[in-house]
């Protein structure tokens, strides 16, 4: 990570970030996957058993859980963030294709922190907990694969935690971090 002091940027090369992702990814299924198996039973192998057509429609699922992640978070920005629908963006980074949405204002830093963090609360922590009370496989892979999609927002989250209540802070428009800007 690096902070750049004279205009307040605080991002990371892609590159760390995939291989943070990557990792992250493998240890969060591995950890979440564990208190399920304790409780209820089954075997992550048994997932070799399933259809195509069943992993076609989970990677529908996914697809649409992808858009559905990034609406979470402009909603969030919009109603609890205060700012305008106009001050929002969405794309695709094709590059990884990636649907993303971006604040285009800087927004106080508490705010945003919620902004981040609403769709693991919401799609991914959430359906995990229940999934383990039910012990429903399929809620439980919807809430791993949504805690897991947002270990990117767990990464923007570390990179704001020296930042003070009331600072502004911003989406950086092209890289992955954030800009802190001057007052």
């Amino acid at each position: 990570m690096t902070m750049n002091l004279m205009n307040q940027e605080l991002t990371i090369s892609s590159g760390k970030a995939q291989i943070f992702g990557l990792g992250a990814s493998l240890l969060g299924v591995l950890l979440l996957w564990t208190p399920y198996q304790y409780l209820w039973g089954g075997s992550l192998l048994d997932l070799g058993k399933l259809s195509s057509s069943v992993w076609f429609g989970w990677l529908g699922v996914l697809l649409l859980g992808a858009l559905i992640h990034e609406g979470i978070h402009a909603l969030t920005a919009v109603y609890y963030g205060k700012i305008q629908w106009s001050q929002t963006k969405f794309g695709i980074q094709w590059k990884s294709l990636t649907p993303y949405f971006h604040p285009t204002v800087a927004m106080p830093v508490e705010k945003y922190r919620v902004v981040v963090m609403m769709p693991l609360l919401i799609m991914g922590l959430f359906p995990y907990a229940l999934a383990l009370v039910l012990g429903n496989g399929w809620i439980l892979a919807f809430g791993i694969s949504f805690t897991v999609a947002a270990f990117g927002d767990l990464l923007i989250l570390w990179m704001m935690r020296n930042l003070r209540q009331g600072q502004p802070v911003q989406d950086h428009p092209s890289k992955v971090g954030l800009v802190v800007p001057l007052p």
